[in-house]
């Protein structure tokens, strides 16, 4: 199985990440676009900024073609369970959407980077960073990724939405755990 874990930025992908591999230690647990040197190569390139949206979204692509062939594909064909924090929805939402390079010619430079997840959670709520650290409030852009999050999932019943205001990093593992393992009663 293949499950995607996605958000806005300071949402809590990466606590409840860490929760996920101190309770599942046997799942392989993958990170876009940095999960290796290339690819966190890969990562500081975009980081120094100055590049075009279509730049961006190659780049992304790129790192994918690589976590896709070198991590996810191995780990499933072993039988594994994998969970990637981002993939490809978050180039869909933030080189596509918000960039204005458009949801399917993101979608048709990433058709050979990826493979299709079983799932993908998005986790959305208020920022737990400072609105000085998070980029996205800066530019009011927080509220346009969880609409486009929103978007996404109304035409794709891969998608599990989850407001996490109102929980403990705990109950959001603890939710997420349930509908992985298919225990989820909502």
């Amino acid at each position: 199985m293949f499950v995607v874990i996605d958000g806005g930025d300071g949402v809590g992908k990466t606590t409840l990440i860490n929760n996920l591999k101190r309770c599942r230690e046997e799942w392989v647990f993958t990170k876009e676009p940095n999960f290796n040197d290339t690819t966190q190569k890969i990562r500081d390139i975009i980081d120094e900024g100055g590049l075009c949206t279509e730049t961006v979204a190659y780049l992304f692509a790129a790192a994918r073609a690589e976590n896709t062939n070198k991590i996810i594909k191995p780990a499933l064909t072993q039988g594994k369970v994998v969970i990637s924090d981002r993939y490809v929805h978050s180039s869909i939402i933030y080189q596509g959407l918000i960039g204005g390079m458009g949801v399917e010619n993101v979608r048709a430079l990433n058709k050979w980077a990826m493979i299709e997840p079983d799932m993908v959670i998005v986790l959305t709520g208020k920022s737990k960073k400072d609105t000085k650290d998070n980029w996205l409030d800066e530019m009011g852009q927080s509220d346009q990724v969880v609409n486009a999050f929103r978007i996404l999932a109304q035409s794709d019943s891969r998608f599990k939405i989850i407001n996490v205001d109102n929980l403990s990093p705990e109950d959001v593992t603890n939710k997420v755990l349930a509908i992985i393992e298919g225990k989820d009663e909502d």
